[in-house]
């Protein structure tokens, strides 16, 4: 088999990401130059029969042929790959790994939501230029052994994917199913402590009702930097997506269109001073 770079881009992302669906791989480095709708149903593996016509299909059964993916089967889902030791060790060769080990398996209960981080994830780095890191690489970055050392720290705290920016860095959660509240507060203290100056937490909900509830529960725990946005609303607008905040009137763009004013950042940071909270 003659490796091609989009090969090796392919294997990157499943290092990055641990999982990808069939969809998810053909729509961010196969089908490139369909229009954004159409990219948008295969980037969150939406996929029907036509789709295993095209070229993605093929390539991967070949690359699962020389055992550098393997295919994962769940009832009623479509194709999931993850890297093979062999593919992460075709990596290491060419100097292109980026994490220590792969995923081994990939339990049925988190599908949906580890290829719906995947599919944000992916769809962030390249639409809005910035640097986006995983949950599995901000895990293999905690010092662990720094954690068994000093009993009183409670361990890192992992978002679904980290957007790297100086003067915002965000934290962004991918929620497909209500937790209890006892857990969010629990969560959001930590955040409230642990976000670095002008971070913010932004929330991917799985239908727009779920937004609508954590702001409100978001608002009573007094939480100015936390902002949520529909899955569905990101799907149409990608990095421009308009996030709601907590602070009246608030609200956040990942990438900001040159001709939006940022008036409400400043309301929301006064929020936090005032309140006399280092974030």
């Amino acid at each position: 088999m003659r490796y091609k770079e989009r090969d090796f881009k392919v294997l990157e992302a499943l290092e990055k990401w641990g999982a990808l669906g069939l969809g998810t791989i053909d729509g961010a480095f196969f089908r490139r130059t369909l229009a954004w709708p159409e990219r948008m149903r295969l980037m969150f593996n939406e996929i029907d029969r036509r789709d295993y016509w095209h070229g993605a299909y093929k390539r991967m059964d070949m690359m699962r042929k020389h055992g550098l993916v393997k295919l994962e089967s769940y009832i009623n889902r479509h194709q999931t790959y993850l890297l093979t030791a062999e593919g992460h060790r075709l990596l290491k060769s060419r100097g292109r790994s980026i994490l220590m080990g792969i995923r081994p398996v990939l339990p049925e209960t988190f599908v949906d939501h580890e290829l719906t981080v995947a599919a944000v994830g992916l769809i962030l780095e390249e639409s809005s230029g910035k640097r986006i890191i995983s949950h599995r690489e901000l895990y293999a970055a905690y010092d662990w052994r720094a954690r068994r050392r000093s009993r009183s720290s409670k361990g890192p705290l992992l978002p679904d994917l980290w957007i790297v920016d100086k003067e915002r860095p965000c934290a962004v959660e991918v929620e497909l199913c209500q937790k209890s509240w006892r857990r969010y507060a629990n969560l959001w203290e930590e955040y409230r402590h642990k976000l670095p100056r002008g971070g913010v937490l932004l929330y991917l909900t799985g239908w727009p009702r779920l937004k609508d509830t954590l702001l409100t529960q978001g608002i009573r725990q007094r939480l100015p930097n936390l902002y949520a946005a529909s899955l569905q609303d990101f799907r149409a607008a990608r990095e421009h997506c308009v996030f709601e905040g907590t602070v009246l009137n608030a609200t956040l763009q990942i990438v900001r269109p040159a001709s939006s004013p940022s008036a409400n950042e400043p309301d929301a940071r006064q929020q936090i001073q005032a309140a006399g909270r280092q974030v």
